[in-house]
């Protein structure tokens, strides 16, 4: 179980890159709402800044900077700026920040949602990297104690684990994505604090095929993890007891 918690957190680990976000985000950033204000680049400005603030630096004052810099000509002519890039430090700025509203910000309630994550992801890591020094220590206590062999079949075991229900996520996924998004931010987020509004900056940044996208990479590192972890174990297994 704890080399099944450790591949599946690896996939997790992979996704919360900045090349990951990078990447996804120039694929689907926009793709959903052509309506959008904002120019693809800026789209994509938005996507790096939003998973930095949710997996990163969690600085609120580099969130306003985006929303500031890709908002520039609405923020001049509504406080009669000639600078195209204001001080973010002035609470005046930020105040017509959140003014704009609607598709143009990062609203308060998608930054609560994002609080949220950050909160679920820093405590996951914190696990995560006690899960992974107790696996190690469980399987240097296994091969000296029960010898190598034992140690191929407690990676085949968790190989096989973690490919059997990744397939049947992945399966889960393919048939219903947004019932399957649903149910995941629902064990998660059971109050509910998630949904937002189609041409809201967060979705139009990061739109359904980027999630689809995202789950794809997930699934792809874990299984191809998981396979390689078998295939280690399986090595393993094969190797004869030493005689005496």
């Amino acid at each position: 179980m704890l080399l099944a918690v450790a591949l599946v957190g690896a996939g997790l680990f992979v996704c919360c890159l900045p090349i990951t976000t990078e990447v996804l985000s120039r694929l689907t950033s926009g793709s959903e709402n052509p309506g959008t204000p904002f120019s693809h680049e800026e789209l994509v400005e938005a996507a790096n800044a939003i998973r930095d603030y949710t997996v990163g630096s969690h600085s609120l004052d580099e969130l306003y900077a985006m929303m500031a810099n890709i908002n520039s000509e609405e923020l001049e002519e509504r406080l009669s700026l000639n600078n195209p890039e204001p001080s973010i430090e002035s609470d005046t700025i930020k105040q017509a920040i959140t003014e704009l509203g609607g598709e143009h910000i990062v609203d308060a309630s998608a930054i609560s949602h994002l609080d949220d994550v950050n909160g679920v992801l820093t405590q996951s890591s914190a696990l995560l990297i006690f899960l992974g020094i107790l696996l190690v220590i469980c399987l240097i206590y296994t091969g000296i104690r029960s010898g190598i062999r034992w140690i191929g079949g407690v990676l085949m075991a968790g190989g096989i684990l973690v490919i059997a229900l990744f397939v049947w996520l992945g399966g889960w996924a393919i048939i219903d994505f947004n019932g399957f998004f649903a149910a995941l931010h629902g064990v998660f987020f059971s109050q509910g604090n998630w949904s937002f509004p189609a041409d809201s900056l967060m979705i139009t940044a990061l739109p359904t095929p980027f999630w689809i996208g995202m789950g794809i990479v997930w699934l792809t590192t874990t299984i191809v993890l998981s396979i390689l972890v078998l295939f280690i174990g399986l090595r393993l297994r094969r190797r004869r007891p030493k005689t005496s």
